[in-house]
């Protein structure tokens, strides 16, 4: 891989080599975010012109772009790739033990970028871009 930056934005390049054929193979990316989502409603996934919590299970196909919202702060992230991929976004919770019982807590949110094999055998880009608002 290797990285580049140029103004508000970080470009991944991903090439492959020497890779195994095998009939179903899949390239994932993972991000792991905390984005404070019980401090600010105000920040929430864009995908599609769909705005959607962090907290929410997502499992989306053919997706150019997605964006991290934080209009409290005045900016948002967005990711893109030259290749279509499909999203899958999930909260991560910690288990602990109150007075009251078990309880969920939110740590976060996982974004997995995931591509058939195929599809990116030569190499994909992953592009972070930094918005201001």
């Amino acid at each position: 891989k290797k990285y580049t930056i140029s103004d508000n934005i970080l470009v991944a390049d991903y090439k492959f080599s020497e890779i195994l054929i095998i009939s179903e193979l899949f390239f994932g990316l993972e991000i792991n975010i905390n984005p404070e989502t019980d401090i600010s409603s105000s920040r929430y996934l864009m995908i599609d012109k769909k705005k959607i919590s962090f907290k929410s299970d997502i499992c989306e196909k053919n997706i150019g772009e997605i964006e991290i919202h934080c209009d409290d702060l005045n900016f948002s992230l967005g990711l893109s790739s030259q290749i279509p991929f499909e999203l899958w976004s999930y909260p991560i919770k910690a288990v602990s033990q109150s007075e009251s019982g078990f309880e969920l807590t939110y740590q976060g949110t996982t974004l997995l970028f995931k591509w058939n094999f195929d599809d990116v055998r030569n190499g994909v880009e992953l592009t972070l871009r930094y918005n201001s608002m």
